[in-house]
């Protein structure tokens, strides 16, 4: 298992945090984005709001598992994986075994209108 990384350890900015392994599968026919009942591409940002994470999911039409593409914010492994589902959504970083949440983002936006001391 690795440690989490200190935030000046951590390689910041959407331009250096690439997700394409999901883009793969849609290149080979593993995936079909016509079938595709539910998508979401998040990042996670720390106080000094610096993208130092991402997750994106992908849910096709009758599968009752999301295939997840991450960065953990905590230790930045690069993962993919299928699981179940369901709200709250989380994931668990399957290299440092911390979980992230991937909110709904309407409930995102009310947090921000809100300000930090919600």
């Amino acid at each position: 298992m690795s440690k989490e990384l200190d935030d000046s350890e951590k390689v910041k900015g959407k331009e250096n945090l690439k997700l394409e392994k999901i883009d793969e599968m849609v290149k080979n026919g593993e995936l079909d984005p016509s079938n595709v009942k539910f998508t979401t591409w998040q990042d996670k940002r720390n106080d000094e709001d610096e993208i130092i994470g991402t997750a994106r999911v992908v849910q096709e039409k009758d599968e009752e598992l999301a295939k997840v593409e991450y960065i953990c914010p905590r230790c930045q492994n690069h993962g993919f994986k299928e699981t179940e589902y369901k709200r709250p959504f989380w994931v668990k970083c399957e290299n440092c075994d911390k979980s992230f949440s991937i909110p709904r983002l309407k409930d995102k936006v009310d947090r921000k209108k809100k300000g930090p001391d919600a």
